[in-house]
Order: structure tokens, then C-alpha cells, then sequence
């Protein structure tokens, strides 16, 4: 599973630069409603600002501002605890019992390394600390700014622009609680292994996501597929086809939305942008 840790944050820390193209499409149905989709990243450095043009031109046309799920829900420290059950083993079930002692090694060199004493998370499940030691990593590259979609939350409701959600907190700690069930010991190694990669991904997805090109990201879902069918058909393809019967009803009325999603739900052949295609909506983009 190539990246894949990485991409779940997709998170980003080189600088601005000029791109002809960027990651926002004008979406037209056949009687002239229209929207914009964003691809978003979800952590930024503060040299990523500001944000390429597109997005705040998107923004500013729109009436409604659309983000995949309640941001400020999943950082309220009394909501996020009443999830944590669903991130811990119960009874005797830990990293212990679910890991092969080579890789619960593995992990705990990494954690030695960013001086986390594992034995302290022996109780919670792989993906979230896993999570945790990314967010580390990412802290010290100097990912400490908010992402695109935090960002115009913070606009549009100020603006007192009407907010949707594409789907609830619940599902996505849902999936993320079960990321890499019954697959631990992998899960584990292959994230391990992309963990000392950071940077150099981040350096890549942040590129593709600026310019709006689909190589990188294309090759990210080819893979994930490829190593993870399962991981692929939840966090891609289940949620993408969630989301169509949602974007589609937006172009019952002539206001104008801008949806903003993690930059990979947009591409490959999943992709909310070839789905739309498909459904005869005209896309151009920005």
C-alpha cells in the first residue's frame, strides 16, 4: 500500500508556485446550473499560503459551501472522546495480541524513535497510532497550519454563507477505526515504511494537487487497489458513491455550491469527476 498513510492526511509543505491549471472544476448540468468541486489537502504548512486563486474565485461565486464532514465536530475534545471507544480493543485484544512480534518491534522502534513509549497505546488500534506518529512527523516538517477546507469553514461562516456535509463524523471515525482490520501486521509495516518517506510525498501530492494533474494521484488509488481491495472499495469507492446522489441534488436549485473533498476522491476511474462525466454534466477546469 504505497503512501497511503500520507494521503489519508493529504497534507502538504512546499511553497506556493504559478500554475496554469489547480485542482478546482466547474461542474454544468444540461439546464445551466453549476457548481465547483476543490480537491483538498487537510494540513498545510504556512508557505502554502495563500491558496492558489481558483479556490477563492470558487468561493466567491458560491452561495453554500460544501466539506465532506463537520470539522469542528471531530476537534471538540468532548465529542472526539465519546469516539474513542471505537479506537481501542476491548477486553484482552491489543497491539500485543493483533501484531507478530516482528512488526510490534518494528513499531515500537518507531516510536522509540519520536519518544513515544508504546507500551502506554498497547490498547489502541493500529491506524491510530499510526495516525498519531504521522501527524508527529508531519508536525516537524512544519505541517502546522490549517487545510483548505478548515480555511473557507472559517470564511464561510463568517460570511454567513449556509454550510453541508457530505457525510457524518461517525462514519469517517468508522473508517478509520477499521483501517487495516484483519490486515494489521501489513498495514503496520507498509505505513511504517512510509513514515521515514514523508516529506518526499508530501512533496509530490502537494505538486499534483497545485497544478491539478491526476499522475501521482492516479497511481496512489492503482496501488491502493492493487494492496488493499478492501481499504480501496471503503475509503474510495463506498464514499464516492455515497456522495454522487448528493452532489447531484445540488443542481436542483440555481444557487451555486463549492464542494471541497480530499483531493484524492476526484481522480481515477472512482473519481467523483469521471462519475459526473459519465452522467453527461459538463466540466471544465479552473
Amino acid at each position: 500500500m504505497k503512501k497511503i498513510c500520507a494521503l489519508l492526511f493529504l497534507s502538504c509543505f512546499i511553497p506556493t508556485t504559478s500554475f496554469a491549471q489547480t485542482s478546482v472544476w466547474k461542474v454544468t448540468n444540461k439546464k445551466g446550473n453549476t457548481l465547483y468541486l476543490g480537491g483538498t489537502v487537510h494540513l498545510l504548512s504556512p508557505s502554502d499560503y495563500p491558496l492558489p486563486k481558483e479556490f477563492n474565485q470558487a468561493y466567491k461565486k458560491a452561495d453554500i459551501l460544501a466539506i465532506e464532514a463537520d470539522i469542528e465536530q471531530m476537534e471538540n475534545p468532548e465529542i472526539a472522546q465519546s469516539f474513542m471507544p471505537k479506537m481501542m480493543y476491548s477486553g484482552e485484544k491489543s497491539l500485543t495480541t493483533v501484531l507478530d512480534s516482528t512488526t510490534y518491534q518494528l513499531l515500537e522502534k518507531a516510536c522509540n524513535k519520536l519518544h513515544i513509549p508504546l507500551a502506554n497505546l498497547h490498547k489502541l488500534k493500529p491506524s491510530l497510532v499510526i495516525i498519531s506518529l504521522t501527524g508527529i512527523k508531519m508536525q516537524a516538517a512544519g505541517i502546522t497550519a490549517e487545510g483548505v477546507d478548515k480555511h473557507f469553514l472559517g470564511k464561510a461562516k463568517k460570511d454567513n454563507k449556509d454550510i453541508l456535509f457530505l457525510e457524518s463524523v461517525e462514519s469517517q471515525i468508522d473508517l478509520v477505526a477499521n483501517m487495516g482490520a484483519g490486515n494489521e501486521n501489513n498495514f503496520v509495516k507498509k505505513s511504517l515504511e512510509d513514515l521515514n518517506k514523508t516529506e518526499a510525498i508530501m512533496g509530490d501530492l502537494i505538486s499534483n494537487w497545485r497544478s491539478g494533474t491526476s499522475t501521482f494521484m492516479d497511481q496512489q488509488i492503482t496501488d491502493l487497489k492493487n494492496d488493499y481491495p478492501k481499504l480501496h472499495h471503503n475509503l474510495l469507492v463506498k464514499r464516492n458513491n455515497n456522495w454522487i446522489p448528493k452532489i447531484e441534488s445540488y443542481f436542483a436549485t440555481k444557487k451555486i455550491e463549492f464542494i471541497l473533498m480530499g483531493a484524492l476522491h476526484l481522480h481515477g476511474e472512482p473519481g467523483i469527476l469521471h462519475q459526473l462525466k459519465k452522467r453527461g454534466y459538463t466540466i471544465k477546469q479552473l
